[in-house]
């Protein structure tokens, strides 16, 4: 998937945090960790709230945003696909970040969630 390509970095992290069920997390950091990337997948059919704590990175470590691939149409359906009468049905947007380092991803819904220093 491109959203991965894209946001991919090469030190995988380990992630221990209160996450929501049935949402999966990982993450990933540069090699200098001037910067990382939290990829949520949100199977459910609401949204989810994570609340990201980047406090081991240091301080000024915050999300600054990234983009989520989802419904445009937001109707909460699994099986939705794009097709010849709706092509961009499914398609990466802005992620926008909540205030602080609260998230929202989006039902059913995957998420690259960018991080880095102010």
């Amino acid at each position: 998937m491109t959203l991965y390509r894209k946001h991919s970095r090469p030190v995988p992290l380990r992630v221990s945090a209160d996450i929501p069920a049935n949402v999966d997390v990982t993450a990933c950091a540069a090699d200098n960790s001037s910067s990382l990337c939290v990829f949520a997948v949100n199977p459910r059919r609401e949204p989810v709230d994570i609340v990201l704590d980047l406090s081991d990175f240091g301080p000024g470590f915050t999300a600054k945003g990234g983009e989520v691939v989802r419904d445009v149409q937001d109707r909460k359906q699994i099986d939705i696909i794009n097709s010849f009468t709706g092509p961009d049905r499914v398609r990466p947007m802005r992620l926008e970040i909540k205030t602080g380092n609260i998230v929202t991803i989006p039902a059913l819904a995957i998420a690259a969630i960018e991080c880095s220093k102010d």
